[in-house]
C-alpha cells in the first residue's frame, strides 16, 4: 500500500508500485496486512516544487490570491504565497507531510519503508529487494530550474517561514536522515 503525498516522487512511485491509496491511515480498515510505502522529503526543498505545481495548477479561486500577481521570480512572490499557506491549506499539493505520515496524536503510522526522497534510487531499489518485486521507478515528473530553490536556502525569513508551515515535517525528516548517517 503506497500513501501518496504531493510532491515527494508520489507519482513515480505510485507508477514503479504499481499501486495506490488515497485518505489516511487512520481511515482505513485492518492495515496491518499491508505493506505499507511512502517518503519524505525536505521541506525545504519541496516547497520550491509545491510552488512551481501551485503555481501550474491551480485553480480559479487560487489564481486570484495576491501572490499570483506579483513580479515572478521576486522575493515577495514567494513570501506572499508562503504566507497564503500560513493563512490555510488551500491545494492539496502544500498538504504537509505529517498529516498523511501521523495519527491525530502526532505519532508516525507504522510504516514499513519511509523512502527519503534524497536516497529515492536506492531505498526504491531496497524496497523491490526485499519484496521480490521486478518493477522499475519512472522518473515522471523532474523538476527544473527555478529562483526560488537559491532564495530558501539562503534568505533566513523564507527559511523560517518555511520551517514555522512544516516544523513537524522537518522533524521527521530530520529523524529518518540522522537514523541513516
Amino acid at each position: 500500500m503506497f500513501i501518496n503525498i504531493p510532491k515527494n516522487a508520489s507519482s513515480s512511485l505510485r507508477d514503479g508500485l504499481s499501486t495506490s491509496v488515497n485518505g489516511r491511515l487512520s481511515e482505513l480498515d485492518d492495515f496491518e496486512n499491508y505493506t505499507i510505502v511512502s517518503s519524505i522529503r525536505n521541506p525545504l526543498d519541496r516547497i520550491v516544487s509545491q510552488y512551481n505545481e501551485v503555481k501550474k495548477r491551480a485553480p480559479k479561486e487560487v489564481r486570484e490570491l495576491n501572490f499570483f500577481n506579483m513580479k515572478e521570480g521576486s522575493r515577495e512572490k514567494f513570501v506572499e504565497f508562503l504566507q497564503e499557506i500560513k493563512r490555510g491549506c488551500f491545494d492539496v499539493h502544500v498538504i504537509k507531510q505529517s498529516d498523511c505520515l501521523c495519527g491525530e496524536n502526532g505519532d508516525i503510522f507504522d510504516i514499513d519503508y519511509l523512502i527519503l526522497f534524497d536516497e529515492l534510487e536506492n531505498d526504491f531499489n531496497k524496497i523491490k529487494e526485499n519484496l521480490g518485486l521486478d518493477v522499475n521507478l519512472p522518473h515522471k515528473k523532474p523538476g527544473g530550474p527555478s529562483p526560488y530553490l537559491e532564495m530558501v536556502n539562503s534568505d533566513e525569513e523564507i527559511k523560517r517561514l518555511v520551517l514555522e508551515i512544516y516544523s513537524k515535517d522537518w522533524e521527521i525528516y530530520n529523524t529518518i536522515k540522522n537514523g541513516r548517517e
